[in-house]
């Protein structure tokens, strides 16, 4: 079930692809059949499915097939599953993104509440799967039997919210009926997705390219700008009106409160001495770590994309395009910087000198990332791609930008580490590495 739901995130993620993809007019000047582009599309989608797919159920029908002695025929069903079994969730999916994408399609604001739809979904179940993993784990006094027992009574809940794997089971046990019926219930829907799409395609990739304006305008003077200020206006407008975007580089401030919250609630568990006395350091660990996971800079050269000769011929310099981009990941991260110091006072208690100086190792650390993020993107831009996803993930400066922070990460808490063991002065550590390295990043 897990799969599933990643499966679910992932075309909902992807409902851009089908409904509003960004090489729609040179696809309609290919000779080419409008199913077969569908087709062609919906299958690169399938095989990503069938990685993350793969994850679970492989090792899953692998044990069965040992610990059962399955014949030739439970092995052929198990491929045909496997082949089938993710049809059916994206055939689902692909039919309630049409539905949203015609409901929204007037909103003005309509890929704003998107992005939030999505976000609520992956934080949400997050926060189902840890709830799971502490139940199991939180507990030292849990043995084998009684954990089998708790992954049993999940699997048979599961088996009410998603009645097919109970064909599929069946379908081992040598009953070949639901096992043809549970093959005919992946492979229709599919189909009729196909030829639904096909129908739809032209119609909501035009429907997508049409904005909504008001009627009425009003004369009035207009205002010179600060430059930086509008620059910073035009990175706050494309983060936020790309769910690509949002969901791929506003994780990792998202994840900094998660991962600071799951060390919070380890703490609250009955933690020793030790632990508790360098939970402060952890926390700024975690945050640091989720903060360098993903930078929005390490990828912002590569999203100016064909416009770039745009930004190159306004009337602003460098320094203020790098300055501009650089705020925007300041100013998304501060308030989750915020959330993390409260929780830290959550557990210790307020003292004013160790809460500010959290909150301002948090906020150098921030800077650092931006930086860092934006000068390798700045060694290694890709302009050219079609699809905003290939500017965030697949090219170089991300993935560099990726390991250089952990690398970072090492720099700035193994000294303040052992500070905090041995003199409680963790904090200060972290502060002065990082005005050392926030200095070099500067200079680059």
């Amino acid at each position: 079930m897990v799969r599933y739901f990643v499966s679910c995130i992932l075309f909902f993620k992807s409902s851009g692809f089908l409904y509003e993809t960004k090489d729609f007019e040179l696809l309609m000047a290919l000779p080419i059949k409008t199913k077969y582009i569908v087709t062609s599309k919906l299958l690169s989608l399938l095989l990503i499915n069938y990685l993350l797919f793969g994850l679970f159920y492989i090792p899953s029908i692998v044990a069965y097939i040992v610990l059962t002695t399955a014949n030739a025929l439970v092995i052929i069903e198990g491929i045909i599953v496997f082949m089938t079994g993710p049809l059916l969730i994206m055939s689902v999916c692909g039919f309630v993104s049409f539905v949203i994408n015609v409901l929204l399609r007037k909103f003005k604001y309509k890929n704003y509440v998107m992005s939030i739809l999505y976000f609520v979904l992956f934080i949400a179940l997050f926060v189902l799967y840890m709830m799971f993993v502490n139940k199991i784990g939180g507990n030292d006094d849990v043995d084998i039997n009684e954990m089998a027992n708790m992954i049993l009574n999940i699997a048979l809940k599961m088996k009410n919210v998603y009645p097919m794997s109970g064909f599929v089971v069946k379908g081992f046990e040598g009953n070949i009926l639901y096992f043809l019926l549970f093959v005919a219930i992946m492979i229709i829907p599919f189909v009729i997705l196909i030829i639904f799409v096909s129908k739809t395609f032209l119609v909501c990739n035009m429907n997508a390219k049409s904005i909504a304006y008001k009627s009425t305008y009003k004369l009035s003077n207009s205002k010179t700008p600060n430059k930086i200020k509008a620059l910073l206006k035009k990175e706050t407008k494309r983060f936020f009106s790309s769910t690509n975007i949002m969901l791929n580089l506003g994780i990792g401030p998202i994840m900094s409160t998660l991962l600071v919250v799951m060390n919070v609630m380890m703490n609250s568990y009955g933690s020793t001495e030790e632990m508790k006395s360098v939970s402060t350091i952890l926390i700024i660990m975690l945050s640091g770590l989720a903060f360098g996971m993903m930078p929005s800079t390490s990828s912002s050269i590569n999203l100016e994309g064909k416009t770039f000769w745009i930004l190159k011929s306004t009337p602003v310099k460098t320094k203020d395009v790098f300055m501009a981009k650089s705020l925007f990941y300041v100013l998304l991260c501060l308030p989750f910087a915020i959330i993390n110091t409260g929780l830290y006072v959550s557990i210790n208690g307020f003292n004013a000198l160790n809460t500010i100086l959290m909150l301002v190792d948090q906020v150098v650390i921030i800077i650092i990332f931006a930086f860092e993020g934006l000068f390798i993107n700045i060694l290694a831009p890709k302009l050219d791609w079609d699809n905003e996803v290939r500017a965030i993930k697949q090219t170089g400066a991300p993935v560099i930008s990726m390991l250089f922070g952990f690398l970072i990460d090492g720099l700035l808490f193994i000294i303040p580490f052992i500070l905090e063991i041995y003199f409680g002065l963790g904090l200060i550590g972290v502060l002065v590495m990082g005005i050392l390295i926030l200095t070099i990043v500067s200079i680059l």
